[in-house]
């Protein structure tokens, strides 16, 4: 598209997009995760990029730019430093903080069944009483107002989705199924699960008892770990959700936020890195 807004067509392919994601992808620090597809203007042939992020400044080759009308302009440094001073201005413990909803929102059919689950494991002796009792018990409870993470968990309408996708090759081009669901925290955990257990192959042993045995391509205790995993170590703040990929050689699991600066996954695969909270 020009500066004046009119749009230009050229000839796409699947060549086309995955280039457009292989230079997105290699060259936008912190790591977006756009949706490329091809769409008509005008009658003109386009590709079409969309995505959203919470973790702005997002950099183009190591660096910073501000757009002034139709033109990109560098960063300063000042500018940056400022931008990042605004950016980091806010209360932390996000979890711990009073949410936007009241107690009446809080459905107590999900919170007595987390406590019927909490007392069976023997997690918790105490027994169910009310909701604000529980909630306060468990430290949900900020000057009357459930918390944020009393929300997520227990809220009737929690603001929470999951994305999830079958792709029919190994690159995010073409899907065969593609699908979302809302609710809380444990509801999603459940859904992105069932996703990946419909989508994924399965062979059978016979070892000479009556009853086969189905063996999964990935173990579902793994599967619901990692899961769990991406709700409990994502950001919340912004609206990008939690997202499932199933590809013909992988199965991707996606959540909003980066790894601690200075830190890989492998630090934590080699060595034994402490925990760090990330708000």
């Amino acid at each position: 598209m020009r500066s004046n807004g009119e749009v230009i067509s050229r000839e796409i392919s699947d060549k086309t997009l995955r280039d457009i994601s292989w230079a997105i992808g290699n060259h936008i620090e912190p790591k977006i995760y756009p949706e490329i597809d091809i769409v008509t203007i005008d009658l003109k042939t386009c590709a079409r990029v969309i995505f959203e992020g919470s973790e702005a400044p997002y950099l183009a080759r190591g660096k910073a730019y501000i757009r002034v009308f139709d033109e990109d302009f560098f960063m300063k440094a000042s500018e940056l430093e400022s931008f990042m001073l605004k950016r980091n201005d806010f209360p932390k413990n996000w979890d711990s903080l009073p949410s936007n909803i009241t107690l009446d929102d809080i459905d107590e059919e999900k919170l007595t069944v987390y406590m019927k689950r909490a007392n069976e494991s023997g997690r918790i002796e105490w027994e169910y009483s009310n909701k604000a009792d529980v909630l306060k018990r468990l430290k949900l409870l900020v000057d009357d107002i459930p918390s944020n993470a009393a929300k997520v968990m227990f809220a009737g309408d929690c603001d929470l989705e999951i994305q999830m996708a079958h792709f029919a090759t190994n690159e995010k081009l073409t899907f065969t199924d593609i699908r979302h669901e809302e609710g809380t925290v444990n509801e999603l955990v459940n859904a992105g699960e069932r996703y990946i257990i419909d989508a994924m192959n399965w062979r059978v042993e016979l070892n000479g008892n009556l009853q086969r045995a189905e063996i999964p391509e990935v173990p579902l205790a793994a599967v619901r770990e990692a899961l769990f995993n991406s709700y409990c170590h994502r950001l919340y703040r912004g609206d990008q959700n939690n997202e499932v990929a199933i590809f013909k050689n992988r199965i991707e699991i996606y959540n909003p936020g980066t790894f601690p600066e200075g830190l890989t996954p492998q630090d934590y695969i080699e060595q034994e890195e402490p925990s760090i909270q990330v708000f």
